[in-house]
Order: C-alpha cells, then structure tokens, then sequence
C-alpha cells in the first residue's frame, strides 16, 4: 500500500490537477488585484452580507454548482494533501484545503461562458487526519480542521474549524469490490471583527458500487462506478439567499464516476477518480463534481 501511494501521479491526473490548481490561483490573484485596484466604494456586493450560506462551509459542502430558490454558487474545492505510511498500514495525512466560492450568477452567464473572472470567496486551511486500516476491511478517519476565509463580496473575514470522522467498509460482491462510506462532522466559524458566529452539523452515508463495464484508453483500464448517498444535517445549515435564510435539513445524491491506475493518489493531490453527481432535497438542487471519493 505504501509503494502505491507514494506513485508519483501520472500525467493525465496531473494535467488535470495542475489545470485546476490553475485556475483557483487564477481566480485568487484576480481577488487580490482587484481589492487592490478598486476603491471600496466601488464594489458592490452580489450577495447581503447576513444572507451568504456561510462561505468558510465551502470545503465541506463539496465542489460543485449550487441552487437555492434563484441563488447560484459555484464551489470548486482543492484537497492538498501529503501522506505518510507506516508498516503497520496507519496512515497520517496533512490537510491543505483551499476552495473558492463564485457567488450570483445565473443560468444565461453560464450558458454564454460569462462566469465571474475574480474569487467572491477564498478558504484556507490546514489540518490532519489519521487512519487505521483493520483485518476485516474497515477503516477509520478522524481528522481536524483550522483555518481562514474571507469574502471579496462583503469584506467579510472569519475563522473556521472543523471535527468529525469518517468510517469505511469494503466488500466484494458480484466479485467486485465496492464502499459502503460514513462521515459524521461538525463545521463552525466565528467572524473576524462581528459578534457572529455559527456551527453545522452532518451526517453522510452512502455506497459506491463498482459496475460490470470498463473501457481503456492506451495502456490504462478505467472502471466504472456508481454510487448514492444521503445526508442529513443534525444541526441545519444555511444556504445562500437574498431575502429569506434557507437551512436544508437533508439532501440526497446520485451520480457515475470513473477510476484508474492512471488517476492515482498523489503525495499533493489525491485524484484517484473523476465523475459527475446529482444532488438534491429540502430546497437545494446542486450540479456535483467529483475528484476523489464522492463520500
């Protein structure tokens, strides 16, 4: 397992990352040039400041594009990482995270390309997880998270954590392997120079269902996935809105991916799969992009 980690990534997952790591630098350094550039007074924000489903959840509601009532967010979520094995199989993992938020735009600016050129969020944060491997498949995650986001859009700033676990099973059937995944986590944020601050708390579980269909592309076979997931937030969270707070309650997924030796974990950032999901439930309807495992 440790030989197959520490497999320098090859280049198709590394075009890919480096095109996405791309444009979030991209975005980031627009942010920046243009709170530089532009007077205060000039900016005029998309969203009201107490309205925005809180930025700093960016990491832990995944990259994505999002609707709540006429709302739309965009949500694209870099997991930098670095592993360390040892022989026992634990596996100890720093977390880099960034994300970046794009913030109202509509159905006609996505269909004519005219997607925001700067960053209406930015999130960072650093953190680490460990994981134990048992005999009989199962794994165990606890991570934690500290970090800083702060909005383009209101000026705001603010700290943001978060603590949870995530537990895996894999077993085979139809002589395939597949997951049955868990993820039980709280986030929560406080405001830099407001008196506010906030928490969400959820609960995920789902399958991931390899499928009886592969294709190749040269050397590399892909496989095939399928999965579905549920989640229910214990503590509610509160999505973007103009004029009323809409906390969701619960939501569901579905969606396909695709796996390869050709997209393998690398020591930064772990590609090990790419798909597209459905996400939808209590008034949130998102379009999901899924790098990684979607649960």
């Amino acid at each position: 397992m440790a030989a197959n980690i520490k497999n320098s990534l090859p280049p198709l997952g590394k075009l890919f990352a480096l095109q996405t790591a791309s444009l979030c630098l991209t975005l980031c350094s627009n942010c920046a040039t243009a709170a530089r550039d532009e007077p205060a007074t000039d900016v005029q924000p998309r969203m009201d400041a107490k309205s925005e489903a809180h930025y700093s959840y960016a990491f832990y509601l995944g990259s994505g594009i999002y609707q709540v009532n006429d709302q739309k967010a965009a949500i694209f979520n870099i997991p930098f990482t670095h592993m360390f094995v040892n022989d026992d199989e634990e596996i100890f993992t720093l977390r880099f995270p960034l994300s970046i938020g794009l913030f109202g735009f509509d159905k006609d600016s996505i269909k004519d390309l005219d997607i925001p050129s700067r960053a209406d969020t930015v999130s960072l944060a650093l953190g680490a997880e460990k994981t134990w491997i048992s005999d009989n498949d199962w794994t165990l995650t606890p991570y934690a998270d500290a970090g800083y986001t702060w909005s383009d859009t209101t000026d705001q700033k603010a700290l943001l954590y978060s603590i949870g676990a995530r537990l895996n099973k894999h077993f085979v059937a139809f002589e395939r392997m597949h997951l049955w995944g868990n993820r039980l986590f709280m986030a929560g944020h406080k405001d830099l120079g407001l008196d506010t601050q906030g928490s969400f708390a959820a609960w995920e579980t789902g399958i991931d269902w390899e499928l009886p269909w592969h294709f190749n592309i040269g050397p590399a076979q892909f496989n095939t996935h399928a999965y579905g997931a549920a989640y229910w937030y214990l503590i509610p969270v509160k999505f973007f809105g103009r004029e009323e707070e809409e906390k969701v309650k619960y939501s569901v997924e579905a969606g396909l991916s695709v796996s390869s030796p050709l997209l393998s974990n690398d020591l930064w950032i772990p590609i090990d799969r790419l798909g597209l999901g459905v996400r939808a439930g209590d008034g949130i309807y998102a379009l999901k992009f899924v790098m990684g495992m979607p649960f």
